[in-house]
């Protein structure tokens, strides 16, 4: 090794895959020159999230000569931060009549061209709920069966992560180094109801 440069070892594990390597070590090596913070590394993880951070309700009933629609989106007790930057959205059939879209609750907006009702909220504290409802009107009732309004939801925490992957970093006994670790949790989650 370069008497110029700082060696840093890391770990990075993950739990929860059990076909995983427990345990992956690495080195990097930082020249002493480099002033300020160094950023060693970034990881980034997609896949199928079995314990949701939200839990998403859909109930669809028949009204006069149509729907109502209502989605309730409730926040886990078990989550380590609220839930931020919500974005929900419920598509309609060609067989609603345009004109006859009605926003109940939640303060939606109706986009004509996408056929979709679009909700937005900022936050979303732990534990809490919200509901959204529209109603509308359709062309014909050509059964007694519920059509499928499929809902979208995207959001965001700042402060929570849904993986089970930590980082830990050490200086090496060798070479003595001050090391100082930030740490940023963050995910978004896109969540479909067919």
């Amino acid at each position: 090794m370069d008497a110029n440069q700082n060696q840093i070892h890391f770990q990075v594990s993950d739990k929860c895959r059990p076909e995983a390597k427990s345990v992956t070590p690495g080195t990097v090596l930082v020249p002493k020159s480099a002033s300020g913070s160094v950023e060693i590394g970034k990881y980034s993880v997609t896949d199928v999230v079995h314990n949701m951070p939200i839990l998403v309700e859909r109930k669809v009933r028949i009204v006069g000569g149509g729907y109502k629609v209502g989605v309730q989106i409730r926040s886990n007790l078990s989550n380590a931060a609220d839930l931020t930057d919500f974005t929900l959205s419920v598509a309609l059939p060609p067989s609603v009549i345009d004109k006859s879209v009605t926003v109940l609750e939640g303060g939606g907006t109706w986009d004509e061209l996408k056929r979709i009702i679009v909700w937005t909220r900022k936050e979303l504290k732990r534990g809490d709920s919200f509901l959204v409802s529209a109603q509308v009107e359709v062309h014909s009732m050509a059964s007694e069966d519920l059509p499928l309004l499929p809902v979208l939801l995207r959001f965001a925490s700042m402060k929570d992560q849904i993986s089970s992957v930590s980082v830990n970093v050490s200086e090496t006994s060798e070479n003595p180094a001050t090391i100082l670790v930030t740490q940023t949790r963050s995910y978004s989650l896109l969540h479909r109801l067919a």
